[in-house]
């Protein structure tokens, strides 16, 4: 049975969605605001592990939680003319503590030196998914959440620190979009926080008309002084590939990405995939989706599978509603979604409900 909690949200979502939402907002000639956020509460049918997003370390059982996919996103953006401009973006989220947080995750400036091209330096989102950019941004995905298999697999959680370059090329009816970074990151975990030096990502998106490609790759060198002492190092490798179709009323998205470690792969290699399908009826979108992360090079990461069933409904140009219902198998391991589990393994399937509330504004 779902709970008040889930009955409550759903019923202040829908009240919420009669309201207008409104585009970003111009502040003088050189500054735009704006927002997004979510309002999300999930429960399961268990007490056994908290069931949580990436690396969160609180979560829900049969109590509901709020904090699992609730955040609020904020934005500013200064132009100064048409090659400079400078971007800043707060995230209050849940992360790798029991309690919300607000950094930044995006503060960087911006340079356009030719057409096509350009060049940031600060602090960006390492591009290591297909919806990386907007992997928080709740509107801007069909499914309530990213698939944990997936997106929880990579430890370069603290974004990149340093410069990057892009480059858009039209060819024929498509536009091939290539970009390279560098610089530093972090490892943010409920149990270490590493430092990430040489951290380097090479990145390829191709646009169609009705569809996206991309493939990438990110290396980086994780300082395990703290942990090892002086003396031990590693090559942390992370690899992805992703598509999208969105044609008439099919929408499919799927991702197939690999972890690896040079001296850890015992403790670090695994892969993982998921493949979403969904077909547009007017303002909803019900979907489907099936998701896996296994270990690889007979290391001991623990598997899992989930099967989701959802539907989006758009009643706003800047709003949707979502429902999601989750079949989390764990294979009596501790699993990619569950933190705390009580002997440390999930014995038994969970099954969660998810109501949502996205806006952009």
């Amino acid at each position: 049975m779902i709970s008040s909690s889930l009955r409550l949200l759903s019923a202040a979502a829908i009240a919420a969605l009669g309201q207008s939402a409104m585009a970003a907002t111009a502040i003088g000639d050189h500054l735009t605001f704006s927002a997004f956020g979510t309002l999300g509460v999930v429960q399961t049918n268990s007490d056994e592990a908290q069931y949580v997003r990436e690396q969160q370390v609180k979560g829900a059982t049969k109590s509901a939680s709020l904090l699992t996919d609730s955040n609020l996103g904020l934005q500013v953006t200064a132009k100064a003319n048409d090659w400079l401009s400078a971007t800043v973006q707060t995230l209050t989220a849940q992360r790798n503590t029991d309690h919300l947080t607000t950094r930044f995750d995006w503060a960087y400036i911006k340079v356009t030196p030719a057409e096509n091209l350009n060049i940031r330096l600060g602090k960006v989102a390492l591009p290591n998914f297909l919806v990386s950019d907007s992997r928080r941004i709740g509107y801007a995905n069909t499914a309530l959440r990213p698939a944990n298999e997936v997106y929880g697999l990579d430890l370069l959680t603290g974004g990149l620190k340093g410069v990057d370059a892009s480059y858009a090329l039209k060819l024929g009816s498509g536009t091939l979009t290539s970009s390279v970074l560098y610089g530093k990151s972090a490892a943010d975990t409920p149990t270490y926080s590493l430092k990430v030096n040489k951290t380097r990502n090479v990145n390829l998106v191709w646009d169609g008309d009705w569809y996206t490609v991309r493939l990438g790759q990110s290396k980086a060198r994780p300082d395990l002084s703290s942990i090892f002492g002086a003396g031990v190092s590693d090559t942390y490798t992370f690899n992805g590939f992703g598509f999208t179709v969105d044609r008439s009323q099919v929408v499919l998205q799927g991702e197939y990405v690999q972890r690896r470690s040079s001296g850890f792969d015992t403790f670090i290699a695994a892969d993982a995939w998921y493949l979403q399908a969904g077909y547009r009826m007017g303002k909803w979108l019900p979907y489907a989706s099936f998701a896996e992360r296994k270990a690889a090079k007979s290391s001991i990461v623990a598997p899992q599978k989930t099967v989701a069933l959802g539907a989006r409904w758009d009643a706003l140009s800047s709003a949707a509603l979502k429902f999601q219902l989750e079949h989390v198998g764990t294979t009596n391991t501790a699993g990619a979604s569950f933190a705390s589990p009580i002997n440390g393994v999930v014995s038994k399937p969970v099954t969660t409900m998810s109501v949502s509330m996205d806006f952009v504004y």
